[in-house]
């Protein structure tokens, strides 16, 4: 960080803002599976969410471009998918863009990505409507073409954005329009850590389609 951050601080004319981000550290965790066929990983980038910050990096790179810790994030993920899942797994990116062809290429291009219009989700679970069905059509596509594939969801947002509650809600969207449960309630009560253990001895039902657009959300 130390190139980096005497750079940024030159250009900022002395403001201080990595004093900011200097007492918040970024938080990376690994592929963790969520549901069998679902796994998920988070990175906080304490460049977002930081205003003085981000108006010094858009004078001359962009916020959104990847740092050394969110390359090692990536490096990390792509490394444990190549010996668990290699050939068979696809990135589900919610987020900003990855935009490096170099990030694109250590996941064998398999990956596709919808923007979300936010740094930090505020809470769990909040995202356009359009992109969660999107979202949720591209992993059953994927995973219904291969009995081996496996959709591997991933965000990054600010430091306390709730990142893993966030793809954690989106993986119960999906269990939910796969018919694997009725309503989203009962799929968050197995993919939350706190809940999963609790609801481990309910079985899982099955629904039709009508009863997946009838039922509330909770």
């Amino acid at each position: 960080m130390g190139a980096n951050a005497s750079k940024v601080e030159g250009e900022a004319g002395g403001q201080g803002v990595w004093e900011i981000v200097g007492s918040v550290q970024p938080t990376a965790s690994k592929p963790e599976y969520i549901s069998d066929r679902v796994l998920a990983f988070a990175y906080e980038d304490v460049r977002l969410g930081v205003p003085s910050l981000e108006r010094v990096l858009a004078s001359s790179a962009n916020v959104q471009s990847a740092s050394d810790g969110y390359i090692d994030c990536l490096v990390s993920a792509a490394a444990f998918l190549q010996e668990h899942h290699s050939g068979s797994y696809m990135i589900v990116n919610l987020g900003g863009l990855l935009l490096e062809p170099k990030l694109y290429s250590m996941f064998g291009n398999s990956c596709v990505e919808f923007v979300v219009p936010w740094n930090a989700p505020i809470g769990c679970g909040v995202c356009p409507l359009d992109i969660l069905f999107a979202t949720c059509s591209s992993i059953h596509n994927w995973l219904s073409m291969d009995d081996d594939h496996i959709a591997v969801l991933h965000t990054r947002t600010a430091p306390g954005g709730h990142a893993d509650q966030f793809l954690r809600f989106v993986a119960a969207c999906y269990l939910t329009y796969s018919l694997e449960f009725d309503h989203v309630s009962e799929a968050l009560d197995v993919v939350m850590p706190d809940k999963a253990k609790g609801s481990a001895q309910q079985p899982r039902r099955r629904g039709s389609m009508g009863s997946l657009i009838r039922s509330p959300l909770s």
